[in-house]
């Protein structure tokens, strides 16, 4: 086993890795360089050999890099008794549009595992990623064709309290809000419906959302475009920091 500490492996375009497992792994980051199509698996590891597999599509710019590191506990904002205690920093140089396959150990496992789901993390609380496929089997968690990069964790999500709230802010690239952005918030399985307007600084609440539901919350508006208008995200308490940034 490689322990980095504070610096990071880096590895270039045409580099290879040969005989990682279980006693060959990296514990502290890596970075691979991506100039073309490939797949390429993150030797990585904290207490256990986690690898991240990482297939990297065309539409990618090139050349991208991807860092990844593995931290051995539970991704801030899932409960403990119900998720894996392991998950992944993701950090992107460049453009990327890859499809990823994490591997986690059985002693990672709380809860039902087949009720797992994947994670993604972009500030205080998680978030739940649409489409990914869990094999119990193979302790894998795959998802396809991710553009953004952040913490990702594996879990269940288990409610926690009634009532709860989505909040954030709707910014420009370079922080400024954005006023009378249309904020709207989707049950997934119930067909509810809320709305909500931005302030003049760009911020909004809405309330009186079911912990342990699923809702879709989009942002809509007449002068700005955003990379990532919808975001999917699972209550177990209330969200404060659902920011949503517009395109340049």
């Amino acid at each position: 086993m490689l322990t980095t500490s504070v610096n990071t492996l880096s590895l270039g375009c045409n580099a290879t890795v040969v005989g990682a497992g279980a006693a060959n792994y990296v514990d502290g980051a890596v970075l691979k360089d991506f100039c073309g199509v490939q797949t390429f698996t993150f030797p990585v590891g904290e207490n256990g050999y986690s690898p991240l597999a990482v297939t990297v599509n065309p539409a990618t710019v090139f050349p991208s890099s991807l860092t990844v590191t593995v931290v051995d506990s539970v991704l801030p904002g899932l409960q403990p008794s119900t998720a894996a205690s392991r998950y992944w920093q993701l950090n992107e140089t460049g453009d990327l549009d890859v499809d990823l396959v994490f591997t986690y150990l059985d002693a990672d496992i709380n809860g039902d595992e087949a009720n797992y789901s994947l994670f993604r993390s972009p500030g205080a609380f998680p978030t739940e990623v649409a489409g990914s496929v869990v094999d119990t089997g193979a302790n894998t968690v795959s998802v396809a064709n991710i553009t953004t990069f952040s913490d990702w964790g594996i879990g269940d999500f288990a409610p926690t309290a009634a009532g709860v709230g989505i909040g954030g802010r709707v910014m420009t690239a370079d922080g400024r809000g954005i006023g009378r952005v249309m904020v709207v918030v989707d049950g997934i399985t119930g067909g509810e419906r809320r709305f909500a307007m931005t302030s003049p600084f760009g911020y909004y609440t809405i309330d009186d959302l079911d912990a342990g539901s699923t809702y879709i919350v989009t942002v809509s508006s007449k002068t700005h475009s955003f990379n990532e208008p919808s975001r999917v995200v699972s209550m177990t308490d209330s969200i404060t920091s659902l920011d949503f940034v517009a395109l340049p």
